[in-house]
């Protein structure tokens, strides 16, 4: 019935929307107090602060245009993210850097 934000009272609104150029999220992963959220179409990672109230701060993209299409993002038992990419979606056959499993120290700032 409704995408995006409605303002309708016969349904809750999302907390953060973004256009389909930038985001086409795919996959998310909820570490401590932040939402990580991988982009196909937008090429990068969304990095959402939570509050305790149920409410997210402002996302900042992160690996923008860096490894191309983000499929999901997960945490690792040691705290560090698995980001898996989805450049070809099996229609040919992948090349050296193509389809990638990226692992991101949780002792690494990137973002």
């Amino acid at each position: 019935m409704v995408e995006g934000r409605a303002g309708d009272p016969r349904v809750r609104d999302p907390l953060v929307v973004w256009r389909p150029a930038e985001a086409s999220p795919s996959g998310l992963s909820i570490v401590g107090n932040t939402l990580y959220v991988a982009a196909l179409r937008g090429t990068r990672l969304w990095v959402v602060p939570l509050d305790r109230t149920g409410g997210a701060g402002t996302p900042t993209a992160q690996l923008v245009g860096s490894y191309g299409r983000l499929r999901t993002v997960v945490r690792a038992l040691d705290g560090a993210l698995w980001v898996t990419t989805s450049n070809r979606g099996g229609r040919v056959t992948p090349g050296h850097d193509d389809d990638r499993i990226l692992r991101f120290s949780p002792l690494r700032r990137w973002w």
